[in-house]
């Protein structure tokens, strides 16, 4: 539980990812591929294909998830433990493609959002291809009269060969969204804690929010922690997590918008008259 609840509270002290642009661009292992992940446009040539010397080939493109314009040339090539290219998916704008000589690739899906291509498209020699779903986009947007060929191994479709691209390409795809995935309550004593050894919180302030929280008292907890935001002393993301969790835990309990006072004793005289 600490654990996970560390990598959170790191998380939301990160700073957020710059996109980056980059001039050009060649990816030849899997960890210089995971290591784009900050790229958003390359304003010439992008190359992907794997070196097999360090060992590291190229398995799936998920590095280049911020991906979004290609300048030049995109060339995906001679990449054997390449599956699919779903690591594309924000990807809209490129100024050629080539897909060459990737044998383990069974799919374009991850091209489902392409929509320009303003040079040349070569897709060839890929043995496994069976699925061209991911060119419906590009293919609707910019018709089939332009510089394009894909040779499927045993047809070639072009603009000066067989007009049936669309048939090849078939319906859009269908792409699986994942489900995501259920994040463990957070333990709010442990969060605190854990603000007060990143040095986010003083213990002054801690102690006074687990007091208000261990009474039983939630009102005043939330209270607290909205004055610690309006003092710029906690961010609204790492006070957010302790707002979810109480309100969550206090809804539709009446008494827990009071204070959790035990109830006076009775006391009696000698007379037997309460007092």
């Amino acid at each position: 539980m600490w654990r996970w609840l560390s990598a959170s509270l790191f998380a939301a002290l990160a700073p957020a990812i710059q996109a980056e642009t980059v001039a050009s661009l060649t990816l030849s292992t899997q960890a210089d591929v995971d290591a784009a992940s900050n790229v958003t446009e390359v304003t010439n040539d992008l190359l992907i294909e794997t070196d097999p010397s360090p060992g590291d080939p190229i398995v799936n493109l998920d590095g280049l998830g911020n991906l979004q314009t290609v300048g030049g040339i995109l060339s995906i090539s001679f990449n054997d433990s390449l599956v699919d290219t779903l690591g594309l998916l924000k990807l809209t704008d490129v100024s050629g493609m080539l897909i060459q000589a990737n044998t383990a690739l069974t799919n374009l899906d991850g091209l489902s959002n392409l929509v320009v291509v303003d040079g040349e498209l070569l897709i060839t020699q890929n043995t496994a291809l069976e699925r061209y779903c991911g060119l419906y986009m590009l293919f609707e947007a910019q018709g089939t009269d332009w510089n394009y060929i894909v040779d499927t191994g045993s047809a070639l479709y072009g603009p000066e060969f067989d007009g049936g691209i669309r048939s090849l390409i078939g319906d859009p795809c269908v792409l699986e969204e994942e489900e995501p995935e259920e994040e463990e309550p957070i333990d709010p004593e442990e969060w605190i804690q854990g603000l007060v050894e990143q040095g986010v919180l003083k213990k002054w302030y801690a102690r006074s929010l687990l007091y208000s929280l261990r009474r039983n008292c939630p009102r005043i907890f939330l209270w607290k922690v909205n004055i610690l935001v309006r003092w710029r002393i906690l961010t609204e993301e790492l006070a957010q997590p302790l707002i979810d969790v109480v309100s969550t835990e206090t809804n539709g309990k009446w008494h827990c918008y009071y204070f959790n006072h035990k109830p006076k004793r009775k006391t009696y005289n000698r007379r037997g008259y309460r007092r």
